[in-house]
């Protein structure tokens, strides 16, 4: 019989044989995990060492024979099948691959289940309890646990505290930490302050009393905060979280949540995908990441903050505020659009279905029973017709279904309406919405005005169904009054329209927040469109396919153009409406790849497809974005800007043009023509840097003037100078006045020692004769220092020794 011996700090194996004992009293039950490896045992105790126990010859390791002693009197008990009860001490309980019983005692126990469908009772003291792979169950009992599931479809309860001098269960009052590792498992946490976190696989989570925090991990999992101010996240999948009572901070993750504030101050962040967030009673604040997010609000003084372009609020809230650069939904849009409309558009995929009633459905109201008919043939051929049109604009298929029952459907009738020419409601999730067109003698009989009314109501009432309100209904937007017209939008009371053609057709604004909704059809405008600008009209652009340009090159004004869609662009100043003339927006849904400038000072910005940007005459700003775009500054000074810093991009001349490249590949590789300057988050670059270009010049002066690399302020200012109209020789005349100069190459100097000077601080080595002979020379026939110098500076030579410096182009520092 061998005492074997195993310190803290040793990794080591032993060989155990019958009758063995093992020495482990440095070292915790709590420190270990235990692994079973080809025969062997493996006890792994982390920084303390680790332990591998293996069978004299070769042979298995019999467990049942270990005899361990850990720290404070504790012992390592094994079970194969059956139970096993720990003593009063620290013991590591180990079950076999079967199915095991593990009860802990009064100690700080650990217990490890391995494979099987196990049953772990951990009792009294702080203790760590694995289940391993298999079914688990496992009980924290009372004490500050751990409790980790592993593998399977697992229980995990922290339990209660078992109070001896009465012989009953309390609550337990610490708080535990339980992981339920993979599989669908049911975790119950403690009244204290718990750590729970599902791991992957569908769980439910109930955390109890006490500040929890509790996270779903990967799944569709059910989280119930119950008690306490909890921080409850869902992670991954399509998560339902019920906070309960409580100020409670509830995270959705990745997925399709349901956050449920219900009692308290809560805090709601959907994270990505279309959630719904359920504030419930109290001030709750909404944080939103997802244009698909909707709210349903029922009481207290609520605010939220932003962080998703094009987002929809909702009036429930009191307070909305965004975030810095996130982009507020065109007015246009938000007046026109029921706060629902966006998440409807969303589940409907494209395509919407309709019947034609033959009889009353079960849901019908009594307004709706009030004169009822089915449509007629003729009736139903301009509805079809109505439906078709919608199609050919938007990116949506009306599908008849012969069920008024159908989800998200339309319902055609008519019947008696004294004050109105129909009515609707738009299309949601339960049975069919209904569109009645009022009884009169030109919708019964819609050819007796050539459509004219039928076509008016048609339009109008499918606009409900689809999620377009009345312009002038409050909450939450309307629009200005001037804009408030049947010219601007058919949702409009305000009649100013003429001519039978302008009935059958959608209002620009219509177009717009349908195909927001939508899309557009890929139908529509799908070759190789261009779209030139007027400065005398306002352009709403939309688009199917194709590669397209918007043209404003014939434009004397300067244009501000954003190709992305829902940007408001201008042509000259903005105004206070879309509809004035020069206003220019791209509707969502469109994809446009080129914008070309005119003649003033212009700002072209990309989007994310490969974009050909032009800017022409001016001084302009052309912004790429992402995508491999081409851009031609074109005559002027013209600037490329992008969001990251110089040393995220590489820069390359080829063939004449500058291709820039960003190493994170998210602004793609452009290729840059005529273009002067590059504009970075952190410094601007000079390319213009040939013979007789601004950069160039004022570079090798400034060089030339103080033999030294200019630093990177004092060229930004005297560049910004030279763009702002101060010539060369001003420049030069400063340099040759300064502090520098003269220390540089002395005060009060004659003709000869200036020349001789600018020899060797400018070209770097002594004079020849002629040379000197000819820059002496013409100083005596009165030309001027300055010109000297800017002689020397732009010289031949001085060229060819700076070529490798700047010829790629130099960075500045912006002054301004």
């Amino acid at each position: 019989m061998t005492i074997h011996t195993w310190q803290p700090g040793e990794t080591k194996t032993i060989t155990f044989a019958a009758g063995d004992s093992i020495d482990a009293s440095g070292i915790a039950a709590s420190a270990l995990r235990a692994q079973t490896l080809n025969g062997a045992l493996v006890l792994d105790a982390a920084a303390l060492g680790a332990l591998t126990l293996r069978g004299p010859g070769g042979a298995a390791l019999q467990l049942d024979q270990l005899k361990v002693t850990l720290s404070g009197g504790g012992r390592l008990l094994y079970t194969a099948s059956g139970s096993v009860q720990a003593g009063n001490g620290g013991d590591f309980l180990l079950g076999g691959a079967l199915d095991n019983t593990l009860y802990g005692g009064a100690g700080n126990d650990t217990l490890d289940g391995g494979d099987g469908n196990d049953k772990l009772y951990a009792y009294g003291g702080n203790d760590t309890v694995y289940g391993g792979a298999g079914n688990d169950t496992l009980d924290g009992g009372g004490g500050t646990d751990k409790l980790d599931g592993g593998d399977g479809d697992d229980y995990l309860q922290s339990g209660q505290l078992y109070d001896n001098a009465t012989g009953t269960f309390l609550p337990d009052l610490l708080g535990d930490i339980l992981n339920g590792g993979a599989g669908k498992d049911t975790i119950f946490g403690s009244e204290g302050n718990d750590v729970i976190d599902g791991g992957s696989g569908n769980d439910k989570l109930y955390a109890r009393g006490g500040n929890d925090t509790v996270s779903g991990g990967d799944g569709d999992d059910e989280v119930f905060g119950e008690a306490g101010d909890d921080v409850m996240s869902g992670g991954a999948g399509n998560d339902k979280l019920y906070a309960g009572a409580g100020k409670d901070t509830i995270y959705g993750g990745d997925g399709d949540d349901e956050l449920w504030g219900e009692d308290g101050d809560d805090t709601l962040d959907g994270g990505a995908g279309a959630n719904l967030l359920l504030g419930g009673s109290g001030d709750d604040s909404y944080i939103i990441r997802s244009r698909l997010d909707r709210i349903q609000e029922s009481s207290g003084q609520d605010k939220g903050v932003i962080y998703a372009d094009w987002y929809k609020t909702n009036s429930a809230v009191e307070q909305w505020t965004w975030a810095p650069g996130v982009q507020k939904l065109p007015y246009w849009i938000d007046a026109l659009t029921y706060e629902s409309a966006f998440t409807t558009a969303n589940t409907v995929q494209h395509v919407v279905y309709y019947s034609f009633a033959q009889a009353a459905a079960s849901f019908f109201t009594t307004t709706d029973l009030d004169g009822f008919h089915p449509f007629n043939a003729e009736q139903k051929s301009y509805a079809l017709q109505a439906m078709a049109y919608a199609s050919s604009l938007l990116n949506v298929r009306f599908v008849e279904t012969a069920s008024a029952d159908t989800p998200y459907s339309i319902v055609f009738g008519y019947n008696r309406q004294p004050t109105s020419g129909g009515y609707a409601a738009s299309i949601y999730g339960g049975h069919a919405s209904v569109l009645m067109v009022g009884s009169t003698k030109w919708t019964e009989t819609p050819s007796t005005d050539n459509g004219k009314e039928m076509w008016r109501i048609l339009l109008h009432e499918l606009g409900h169904s689809l999620g377009l309100k009345h312009p002038f209904d409050l909450p939450p937007a309307v629009l200005p009054a001037a804009e408030d017209k049947t010219s601007v939008t058919v949702m409009s009371y305000t009649e100013d329209r003429s001519g039978s053609d302008s009935y059958h057709v959608y209002a620009p604004f219509d177009i717009a927040a349908l195909q927001a909704l939508y899309g557009v059809a890929p139908q529509a405008h799908a070759g190789d469109s261009v779209y030139a600008l007027d400065a005398g009209a306002s352009s709403m652009i939309w688009d199917g396919g194709g590669s397209d340009t918007i043209d404003g090159s014939a434009l004397k004004q300067d244009l501000t153009l954003y190709l992305e869609a829902g940007y408001w662009s201008h042509i000259g100043a903005k105004a206070a409406t879309i509809t004035a003339p020069g206003q220019v927006t791209i509707n969502f849904g469109s994809d446009i790849e080129n914008g070309f400038g005119g003649a003033g000072n212009d700002r072209l910005t990309g989007n994310a497809l490969d974009n050909r940007l032009a800017g022409a005459a001016g001084n302009d700003v052309l912004t790429g974005g992402a995508g491999n775009d081409r851009m031609d500054g074109g005559a002027g000074l013209d600037t490329a800007s992008y969001a990251g810093a110089r040393a995220g991009y590489t820069l390359q001349r080829q063939n004449g043009a500058v291709v820039l490249s960003d190493k994170t590949g998210a602004d793609g590789v452009d290729t840059l023509s005529t273009m002067e300057r590059l504009k970075f988050s952190d410094t601007m670059v000079a390319l213009d840097v040939g013979a007789g270009e601004t950069g160039g010049l004022v570079y090798r002066l400034y060089q030339a003037a103080f033999d030294r690399q200019p630093d990177l302020v004092g060229l930004g200012y005297w560049i910004a100078m030279a763009d702002q109209g101060l010539a060369m020789r001003g420049i030069a005349s400063s340099f040759i006045g300064s502090q520098e100069f003269t220390d540089r190459y002395g005060a009060k100097l004659s003709n000869e020692t200036f020349v001789a000077q600018l020899y060797q601080n400018v070209l770097h080595r002594p004079y020849e004769q002629a040379g000197f002979d000819y820059w002496t020379g013409v100083l005596k026939l009165g030309v001027t220092r300055e010109d000297v110098l800017l002689g020397f500076a732009d010289s031949g030579e001085n060229y060819a020794q700076l070529a490798v410096t700047i010829g790629d182009g130099f960075a500045y520092t912006p002054y301004g």
